[in-house]
């Protein structure tokens, strides 16, 4: 029905400049705006609140949905409400349904990235799409960025051309950034003529304020014998917010598959349909912009509606698992799995004796294997629900942490023992934590913290590709004291990325001790718990990521006001340290897992737990957990989870 809606015919077939420009809706001419064949340019002018866009074809092939260019309209250190119309000749009383693709490059000069052209203020570099609404500023930066696009398109029924028109039906309103989603909007033609709308509007003056449109599309929907079921049936239909990460969707997933649940993000897809039952499971329903109950007793009268509230995704599976039974042709659900005791796991460089009877008694949290990760095997087959870390050992980072391309980087990496993790998922069903790099990422120095960042992020990419359902990224990976308080907000787009992915997040709990003074409540803020000043940075933009202590335990340390000095290399057999006092530093042990306990009380158990560095591998004599030691930790875990 929409001529070029595609966006695909060159400007010379008309050679517009035309605009439509409001309040005062004046047809004039703008040199620099570019209007596609078909199509009007409009937009409000108010100088200095909202002012004239610049218009023209976009090319890059990051900026196209479909064909070989789409439309850009775009602001320049200033706000605009502005975007195209068509009209359409219809058939009165046909009901229409438009649907059009955008996103914005939304970039702050002083963001943390200005200019770069892959960054939008609040997406960071993911591709995004919030509800309208959905998310309030709060005074921090990036939060009151995810706000500053919105994307909509509507239909005026009465063909007139004033936007701002009572009589327009408007779509849903979306904030989208960094790649394209959908916008649609329905209604009945009144007249004749129709006019098609697409609207971007900024709440901010940023540096670049793009919109790209493209493969629009305007049809006649057939409301006959359309949805009609072949035969009645009950249908449970689970209503995701529309800004799910897919973490959550898998757990969803992993609920409603026994049930034989539908499981999707459409408000209308859940209410619609012939049915004598309809039932919709209504997950996190605060998070839609309107009121759904309202919105179905309006639209979708007789429905059954049923809330549930959850914010992790093992709140979720449980929500949903406690309602209505299981599908009638399928077997029970397996026992839960016995509940781990505590929250301390080992540090594995070799075969260490005691390590087999601590998994079968204690039932760990969590275990890393560093190489030979065969070593793993026995370690789930014993206990399936332990959290398994994989480490590749190799501190040569050249041409990974350095690389052009992060994702290169994070392929060669990948790379050096990517055939063992394939191997080793193939013979187990237990979830597999592959580790990215270690211990790179310092502090007071974002190049250096950013480079890092990128090279984790992707590294989350290339171990999601292999997929394997049973591998998942660990990242981030950072030595105890790192990075600058200062530098947290960087790491808030790795968080999201990693949460998305359903991976790990870990940090190396280390804390001080020496022969008068030790234990993990010392200086925790800044070391052993210096992670929890982290997470706090990240719920508050909106990441709920799962943490794990990569490496940890005491090592020999001095402080005093204002300062302190690590020993890195002084364990707790080391003079600097506990001097081999084995009942003091299994007492301190013991404090770390009540701290995590508490934390996690609080926090829907995110802290999965710390594994003690280390069995001991060359050189780090003084750290070594020997088979006294591994039998005593079980003694010690086995009397606190009796």
């Amino acid at each position: 029905m929409l001529v070029n809606g595609s966006f695909e015919q060159d400007w010379s077939m008309e050679k517009s400049h035309r605009c439509l420009v409001f309040p005062d809706c004046e047809e004039r001419d703008v040199g620099n705006i570019f209007t596609p064949p078909g199509w009007m340019t409009w937009f409000r002018h108010e100088p200095g609140t909202w002012d004239q866009p610049e218009v023209h074809d976009a090319w890059n092939a990051e900026r196209v949905h479909d064909g070989q260019k789409g439309m850009l309209l775009f602001t320049f250190f200033r706000n605009h409400d502005a975007g195209f119309l068509q009209q359409v000749q219809v058939e009165p009383g046909t009901r229409l349904g438009l649907s059009a693709y955008a996103h914005a490059w939304s970039n702050h000069k002083d963001g943390p990235h200005p200019d770069d052209g892959h960054w939008s203020e609040g997406a960071g570099y993911d591709a995004v799409a919030w509800p309208e609404g959905s998310q309030p500023p709060n005074g921090e930066q990036q939060q009151d960025a995810k706000g500053n696009f919105t994307f909509t398109v509507g239909i005026d029924p009465t063909g007139g051309l004033n936007p701002y028109a009572d009589t327009i039906v408007w779509g849903q309103g979306w904030h989208i950034y960094n790649g394209y989603g959908v916008l649609t909007a329905e209604a009945v033609a009144e007249t004749s003529t129709v006019t098609v709308f697409l609207r971007s509007c900024t709440l901010w003056p940023f540096k670049h304020n793009d919109a790209y449109w493209d493969a629009v599309e305007l049809i006649a929907v057939e409301d006959e014998g359309r949805g009609q079921p072949r035969v009645q049936y009950e249908r449970t239909y689970v209503l995701l917010p529309q800004g799910t990460n897919l973490a959550m969707a898998l757990a969803a997933m992993e609920a409603a598959h026994p049930k034989r649940w539908t499981v999707g993000y459409s408000a209308d897809d859940a209410g619609i349909g012939d049915l004598d039952e309809r039932d919709i499971i209504a997950v996190n329903p605060l998070q839609w912009p309107s009121d759904l109950p309202t919105f179905f007793s309006e639209y979708y009268p007789g429905i059954g509606y049923e809330p549930v509230t959850a914010s992790t995704p093992a709140e979720l599976v449980a929500a949903l698992k406690a309602l209505g039974g299981n599908g009638d042709d399928d077997p029970p659900p397996p026992p839960e799995p016995r509940q781990t005791r505590g929250h301390i796991g080992l540090h594995l460089q070799n075969n260490a004796s005691g390590v087999t009877e601590f998994v079968r008694d204690v039932q760990p949290s969590v275990m890393k294997v560093v190489e030979g990760f065969e070593r793993a095997i026995p370690i789930l087959t014993a206990s399936p629900h332990t959290t398994m870390v994989l480490r590749h050992y190799n501190n040569n980072y050249g041409g990974i942490l350095d690389a052009d391309d992060p994702h290169v980087g994070a392929q060669r990496w990948l790379a050096q023992f990517q055939d063992s993790v394939v191997n080793l998922a193939g013979q187990t069903d237990g979830t597999l934590y592959v580790e990215s790099i270690n211990e790179v990422m310092p502090s007071l120095n974002e190049e250096a913290v950013m480079r890092a960042v990128n090279l984790d992020m992707a590294f989350i990419d290339v171990v999601m590709d292999l997929g394997l359902d049973n591998v998942r990224p660990a990242v981030f990976c950072v030595a105890v004291g790192n990075p600058h308080e200062s530098e947290y907000p960087l790491l808030v787009p790795l968080a999201r990325k990693c949460e998305a992915a359903g991976g790990l997040m870990g940090y190396h709990n280390y804390w001080p001790g020496n022969p008068q003074a030790s234990g993990p409540d010392e200086l925790w803020q800044y070391l052993a718990g210096r992670w929890v000043g982290m997470d706090e940075v990240f719920v508050k933009n909106g990441a709920h990521v799962r943490w794990y202590g990569g490496e940890g335990g005491v090592v020999g340390g001095e402080w005093g006001e204002g300062w302190v000095h690590l020993m890195p290399y002084n364990g707790w057999k080391s003079s600097e340290c506990l001097n081999g006092d084995w009942e003091k530093y299994l007492s301190e042990i013991a404090r770390m897992d009540k701290l995590t306990a508490e934390w996690n009380a609080a926090h829907d158990d995110r802290f999965i737990g710390s594994v003690l560095f280390t069995t001991s591998g060359p050189g780090w004599g003084s750290f070594d957990i020997g088979t006294n030691e591994i039998a005593g930790i079980g003694a010690m875990l086995r009397e606190r989870y009796k």
